[in-house]
């Protein structure tokens, strides 16, 4: 017969194994549904976002987050067949005008503020432009964005295949909104 001290002891191994191993179901199990339901990790491949997004970064989006002008966005490719992402940044809400003059980005008649171009525009000669003269109508064929869709556009305007090519983004479409680039280590930011 087992002495009463080794009973104990036994026992208490066996509570702390069976405790632990339900913490750590349950934290892998909620890290599964985040990552499956709220969040969306995605790799950038192209350059369509340079310099503000590279090829290899990795980024995080949230899939419950509402979208605003200004965010940058992971999206359904809506020029390709199959399971393919873009990032893009939002431009143009439902409802809004659009064009671009003498390099300088116009909604609903007001300049907009780029910020994120300037690494750009300070690398180009003198009277070149970044972002090319269109008009909404001319890209789209029509004067607004409408009602359940957005214009949107990549940060390297020269290069980037978007809205200006393939038309608006349904509202569906859009995967999530990114929130944080993690990698490289050495450029992590919160959006």
């Amino acid at each position: 017969m087992q002495p009463f001290w080794k009973k104990i002891i036994h026992n208490q191994i066996f509570k702390f194994i069976t405790q632990w191993s339900l913490i750590i179901i349950a934290i892998i199990g909620v890290a599964l549904f985040l990552f499956t339901s709220v969040f969306n990790n995605q790799a950038i491949f192209g350059s369509s976002m340079q310099p503000n997004f590279n090829p290899g970064d990795r980024v995080l989006g949230n899939q419950l987050s509402a979208v605003k002008r200004g965010d940058v966005v992971i999206l359904k490719a809506p020029d390709e067949n199959g399971d393919h992402h873009y990032i893009k940044r939002i431009i143009g809400l439902p409802g809004d005008r659009i064009y671009a003059s003498d390099d300088t980005l116009f909604v609903n008649g007001k300049p907009v503020s780029e910020p994120y171009l300037d690494t750009y525009k300070e690398k180009l000669a003198p009277g070149d432009h970044l972002t090319a003269n269109f008009t909404l109508k001319q890209v789209t064929g029509t004067a607004k964005v409408p009602a359940g869709n957005y214009f949107v556009l990549g940060d390297n305007r020269r290069i980037s295949r978007d809205s200006r090519q393939f038309g608006f983004v349904s509202a569906d479409d859009i995967r999530s909104v990114v929130f944080l680039k993690y990698w490289p280590l050495n450029d992590v930011h919160f959006y």
